[in-house]
């Protein structure tokens, strides 16, 4: 979200009497340039603006009976050097951002100051110094120097220039009033009136100098007519502001939104805020809706272009606020997280009803239309004499404390508060207390100890400036400014371990080098990471590392494309001192399984798999035992890592100490083509890197894509790759007898013809079956040739395929994962219904358990009782528990309904299962009941977690059968691939054709085989389950005579007599975006719109309002996580694994087993 920075001014118009103009004239006067920015900020504009009307009305309230306000309320707009320039904020101070540096006329006044206003907070302590407005305007100045500060994103300070009383009770331990600018500007006579008049040009950019300021006097050239003066209100709490009366009336009807009443005109306010009775009036005249994610009100384009002006009547005088002044900037929707096409106003909600004295708020916006001018001069309440009192006495008391600190200088109270002001956040508690417990004259202003600052901080690397969030790690900020940092324990997924030394740097000031991984960047620093003193360092380090590392390059796997090879021969010595009679040291090796081979002796200790293990992987087995030398890494009990995910440790390692046992000995890196493809072992599309050599797959890699995988990738994506060289299709067959005879392409396709035409099949006597694999190109073709010849008996190889699925396929909202991958970890509440994301989704699973980890997410499951890594509560197996849920019954019931983003994941086996419909039909209603929490614009919290690959682009493109169709006996089926279909569902009679590229069950049942291309061997579209469309790109040709499968499919409508109208695959993807567009706008996740979805729950509700429950239990889908598919089921390593992981048997030789893939 953003807020944006705003002068903070309180007058519409000047409160001075018609009788003493304040105009042009030859007052002496001068102008300042300054800029409106949208900086990034933690809650929402609307929040940000309630919590600051919030904080004025109590300060109000405070400052009517006599008291000191308890808190100020700044939201400012910063000039060129960043720092606020605040009306609202009557106090000056800086040191948030970059620190205060001293100058001559610097002068320290033994006083702390503490400031805490309804968006931040500093504490710090008091200066006399020269502040520069421009050129030829420079005053003394009395200055708060932030020891701490918070709530202020991308600015120094603040420059106050607001009512002088505010300043009572900030500075400890006097509590008198100090001078602002304004009156210093006066009091040292750089200006004749205390006279500020406020420009702003409407503007629609993030960052732009819009804004003038004018001391002394008011710029007449601003105006395009005369200026209007109103009186300052006599209500309370608005009149100890500069507040106004004032009424609002919408349209040429003029339906009154706010009878007259009061309130305050204020730039730190962004939005034109109005209470709640009058800001509900206004939502129901204009039709505009709140919207969650920005907090503003939204507009249909319907309404917006029947959206009237408003009115503001104050001092006689009616200023219109057009329907352009009503509508927040288009070009800054996405900078406040919202989407580029809505529409969105800036009238915000108060947060409070009507008559409490403080009825509205006239903010930024609302005066980006207007000239303000506030003019203190001849404001009833006079308080000249107090600042002028109080600079005098702050100078005396600064001289005289001068002359104390030269002659005890270390024994100064007053400075060793200072210096503890000065020290980090963790003290500002004890700083707090001592200051609170010193003012008792302003002892209802509190002081505590709050979280660090969310802003950016700018720091020095090789004498290049880089700013980075604060927070970052030294070595983010190194990486940033272009340096290289050498590293083996850092990852940037994984928690700070500090092990290995190796990315030490120089930081100035500090006594020795400093690891830059565990150290957070802070401002102002000046960090060297080539100097001399980081080189010996390293090449220390190193010296280290190597003293106990074999010499096993030669034999590693890891060769040439190790982190210590490289960083060996960078930061590296040419000569060891390692001179131990007694030899290196060396470890026993580990058995981790089938997938992960050990070489203990190669370890150095950086952690990162125990740390993988722990954070991601949830197999919290894995760990050190030992010290110093005698450190081990290991598994605290013997035995196997049993993680679906384990294989991620490969990459991880830095050495060759955990590399792939499939893969050892077979390849170097530099003989590999690499291929950018997406995985099909499971419906995430995980992004993967095939390396290839000749025509054999050799390994498979993750790639980076934070919006999928991040750069994890499970067990089976990584290493099924070996069962595409077994039980391959590589010619067309042809069934004779009781055996499969090899056949050209010819001879297949005319036996295909002659048995569509010996079956008799007609209309939905002919049917399609879609597989596992089955990419969306040959989807598309299939279907085309099906519907050309009078079918609509599509079906999916699944349990009740041949039925339509529980969720329908006509709103895309009901078949996809709406809350798409990564916004998972945005979830405070998951429900799982009927799956196992730990075997359907590995990857996905991972990122719940981080959300748990980190954010205290709550987790309920109804369904078969799994091992998800992460706990949970368990609700039931069936849908009567499901109906207790949606009844309000059970603890997790209240933590769902707490939930501000809930989420509900259903597992793709709930359509498969008797009680699917009746399970759609309840959450369906239960979801449109509570669409204000699940069903949002920028939220939908029902979500089907689709397993198989093919299926989100089959539902996208109707790849399912009519009723009448599944009703049909079959003639003629067709196969592509097919592989998990149910025999008893193929009528003896029928002519069956299979299309794939493994000989598993499909090929069997055929009478014709047609020899397909796996993922690896083409080029071709699949749809994610979140509606993502990815490119798959072939490494590999496809072996022997076989071909792409949309090119069979195409050929195959030759023979028919039914020719596709696609000869290549461009023309095969505009047919595609005949279907769906959504098809190939690649690497694009488009979100259902909120009225839309909830029509998809309705047509939900409506399609399923029948079902009968039966419940029976919801079973997990997957049994056997390493065998779920044909690639899979012929992987040799694979097998291994069911026998180590699954069975828990002896694996036996997986070296040798592995070997034999590869022979």
């Amino acid at each position: 979200m953003i807020a944006y920075t705003v002068l903070l001014l309180s007058m519409l118009v000047a409160a001075a009497p018609p009788s003493a103009p304040i105009i042009g004239g030859t007052h002496l006067h001068t102008s300042v340039p300054f800029s409106r920015r949208v900086q990034p900020s933690t809650g929402t504009i609307a929040e940000h603006d309630r919590a600051r009307a919030a904080q004025l009305y109590e300060m109000g309230k405070a400052r009517a009976s006599g008291q000191h306000a308890k808190r100020q309320n700044s939201l400012p707009i910063t000039n060129q050097v960043v720092t606020y320039v605040a009306e609202g904020s009557s106090n000056t101070w800086l040191g948030a951002g970059k620190p205060y540096e001293k100058t001559n006329a610097s002068w320290p006044t033994d006083q702390l100051v503490g400031v805490t206003y309804g968006s931040g907070e500093f504490v710090g302590y008091e200066v006399i110094d020269t502040v520069k407005l421009t050129k030829d305007l420079v005053i003394n100045q009395s200055i708060g120097v932030a020891g701490f500060s918070e709530g202020f994103d991308g600015v120094d300070g603040i420059l106050g220039i607001g009512p002088t009383d505010l300043t009572e009770g900030t500075v400890m331990p006097d509590g008198s009033a100090i001078p602002t600018v304004t009156d210093n500007l006066f009091s040292q006579g750089k200006i004749t009136q205390k006279v500020v008049g406020v420009y702003f040009a409407p503007s629609s950019k993030a960052n732009d100098t819009n804004g003038e300021m004018t001391f002394g006097a008011a710029d007449k050239s601003k105006t395009t007519g005369p200026i209007v003066f109103a009186p300052i209100t006599s209500t309370s709490p608005s009149s100890e502001f500069f507040g106004i009366d004032q009424s609002i009336t919408y349209g040429t009807k003029k339906s009154t939104i706010l009878d007259l009443t009061s309130g305050i005109v204020d730039t730190g306010t962004t939005l034109t805020l109005l209470a709640s009775d009058a800001f509900n009036r206004y939502m129901s005249l204009t039709g505009a809706t709140e919207d969650r994610t920005t907090g503003l009100l939204r507009i249909s384009p319907e309404n917006y272009a029947n959206l009237q002006s408003l009115s503001f009547y104050t001092a006689g005088t009616t200023f219109e606020f057009t329907r352009d002044a009503q509508t927040f900037p288009r070009a800054l929707n996405s900078a406040i997280g919202g989407s580029a096409g809505v529409i969105y106003l800036v009238i915000g909600n108060l947060g409070q009803a009507g008559g409490r004295g403080l009825d509205f708020i006239n903010g930024m916006s609302f005066l980006e239309r207007f000239y303000s001018i506030f003019d203190s001069t001849n404001n009833q309440d006079d308080v000249n004499d107090t600042p002028r009192r109080r600079r005098a006495a702050a100078f005396h008391r600064h001289r005289c404390s001068a002359r104390r600190r030269r002659t005890y200088k270390d024994a100064n109270n007053g400075r060793l508060l200072a210096m503890l002001v000065k020290s980090i956040p963790s003290s500002t508690a004890r700083i707090a207390k001592a200051v609170a417990s010193s003012s008792c004259r302003s002892s209802s202003r509190s002081f505590a100890s709050t979280s660090s600052l969310h802003a950016d901080i700018t720091l020095t690397v090789d004498g290049k400036e880089v700013t980075v969030p604060q927070g970052s790690a030294l070595i983010q900020a190194c990486e940033a400014a272009g340096a290289t940092i050498p590293r083996f324990c850092y990852h940037d997924r994984l928690a700070i371990a500090g092990n290995c030394r190796m990315c030490l740097v120089e930081v100035e000031r500090s006594p020795k080098p400093v690891a830059s991984c565990a150290m957070p960047a802070m401002p102002g620093s000046k960090v060297k990471t080539n100097s001399p003193l980081v080189h010996a360092a390293r090449e220390g380090v190193m010296e280290f590392l190597l003293a106990n590392h074999p010499l096993d390059c030669p034999i590693c796997d890891q060769g040439g494309e190790c982190d210590l090879q490289d960083q060996s021969m960078r930061y590296g010595s040419d000569r060891t001192r390692f001179h131990e009679y007694t030899g290196k040291r060396a470890v026993e090796d580990k058995d981790l399984g089938p997938l992960v081979k050990t070489v203990m002796t190669r370890c150095i200790q950086c952690t990162r798999c125990v740390r993988f293990a722990n954070e991601v992987a949830g197999v919290e087995e894995l760990g050190t035992t030992g010290r110093g030398n005698d450190m081990q890494i290991g598994m605290y009990v013997e035995k196997t890592m049993d993680s679906e995910l384990s294989g991620n440790v490969v990459d991880l390692c830095p050495v060759g100490a955990l590399t792939s046992k499939p893969y050892a000995f077979h390849a170097r890196p530099w003989e590999l083509k690499n291929t950018e493809s997406v995985d099909v072992m499971d419906a995430i599309g995980s992004n993967i890197r095939v390396d290839s050599r000749g025509i054999q797959v050799m390994r498979i890699l993750p790639r980076t894509n934070d919006d999928v995988n991040e750069e994890w990738i499970s067990d089976k994506t990584r290493y099924a790759y070996d069962g595409l060289r077994f039980q391959r299709l590589t010619t067309p067959l042809i069934k004779q007898g009781d055996r499969f005879v090899a056949a050209s392409w010819e001879e297949a396709l005319s036996t295909i013809s002659n048995g569509l035409t010996s079956s008799g099949a007609k209309g939905d006597e002919i049917k399609a079956v879609a597989g596992y694999h089955a990419d969306t190109e040959s989807l598309v073709a299939l279907k085309d040739l099906i519907n050309r010849l009078g079918s609509d008996n599509l079906t999916l190889d699944q349990p009740n395929g041949d039925n339509t699925p529980a969720h329908g396929v006509d709103i895309r909202s009901n078949y996809l994962f709406n809350s798409t991958i990564p916004g998972v970890e945005e979830a405070d509440a998951i429900l799982l219904v009927g799956t196992n994301p730990r075997h359907e989704a590995a990857v996905l699973n991972s990122r719940i358990r981080k959300s748990w980890l980190h954010t205290g997410l709550e987790v309920g499951l109804i369904g078969e009782r799994v091992d998800t890594t992460y706990g949970y509560d368990y609700i039931g197996s069936d849908a009567k528990a499901l109906a207790n849920f949606v009844a309000g019954k059970g603890p997790f019931v209240e933590k769902f309904k707490a939930a501000k983003k809930p989420l509900i994941i259903i597992g793709s086996a709930v359509a498969e299962h008797s009680d699917g419909a009746a399970v759609f039909n309840a959450l369906a209603k239960y979801a449109e009941a509570n669409k204000e929490r699940l069903i949002t614009p920028e939220w939908n919290g029902l979500s089907i977690l689709q397993r198989i690959a093919s299926r989100p682009a089959a539902y996208e493109i109707g790849f399912v059968p009519s009723k009448k169709a599944s009703e049909t006996k079959p003639k003629f089926i067709y196969l592509l691939n097919a592989d998990e279909i149910d025999p008893k569902s193929i009528p003896k009679d029928a002519f069956v054709v299979y299309q794939g590229h493994h000989g598993d069950l499909g090929a069997q049942l055929a009478d014709v085989c047609l020899p397909g291309a796996a993922y690896t061997e083409k080029s071709t579209t699949w749809v994610n389950a979140e509606g993502r469309p990815q490119v798959g790109r072939a490494a590999v040709p496809p072996p022997g005579a076989a071909r792409e499968d949309w090119k069979i499919i195409r050929a195959i409508s030759e023979v028919f007599g039914k020719p596709l109208p696609y000869d290549d695959v461009m023309s095969l993807r505009d047919r595609m975006w005949e279907l769906s567009p959504t098809l190939i706008r690649y690497d694009i996740t488009e979100r259902t719109p909120a009225d839309l979805a909830t029509l998809g729950l309705k047509t939900l509700a409506a399609i399923n309002k029948s079902a009968r429950v039966s419940n029976m239990p919801f079973k997990k889908p997957i049994e056997n996580f390493y065998q779920t598919d044909v690639i899979s089921r012929a992987s040799v390593t694979m097998a291994q694994c069911t026998r180590a992981f699954v069975k828990k048997e002896e694996y036996g030789n997986p070296g040798a087993a592995a070997e034999a893939a590869f022979a």
